[in-house]
């Protein structure tokens, strides 16, 4: 991994934990936004979304939002209210109805 300087920041001051998996270092602003924001809406917290929020935009973030293959019921019901989009406009929500399950809990 690549030590932090000056030049260096991770994204938007996000926590590291949302990155485990790879170098928050080499995460970039443009190029993984669509990462970016699945992490966010996934795993971060109110303060990381607001951040991301002020530097994509709410339209954007909604945007990418839509295309996720996969959130919480928690994190949809956010996601639907907070960008005031139907269910039926994302992605994970087409995809959780294709899986039958026996109780929904």
């Amino acid at each position: 991994m690549k030590e932090r300087n000056d030049t260096t920041e991770i994204v938007l001051n996000l926590p590291k934990t949302l990155f485990w998996d790879v170098n928050p270092y080499d995460v970039h602003l443009e190029k993984n936004a669509a990462f970016i924001v699945e992490r966010v809406i996934t795993r971060g917290s109110w303060e990381a979304f607001n951040k991301i929020i002020n530097y994509y935009s709410k339209e954007k973030v909604a945007q990418y939002a839509t295309t996720l293959k996969y959130m919480s019921s928690i994190d949809l019901a956010f996601c639907v209210t907070y960008f005031s989009i139907k269910k039926e406009n994302f992605k994970c929500y087409e995809q959780k109805q294709l899986q039958t399950t026996h109780w929904d809990y």
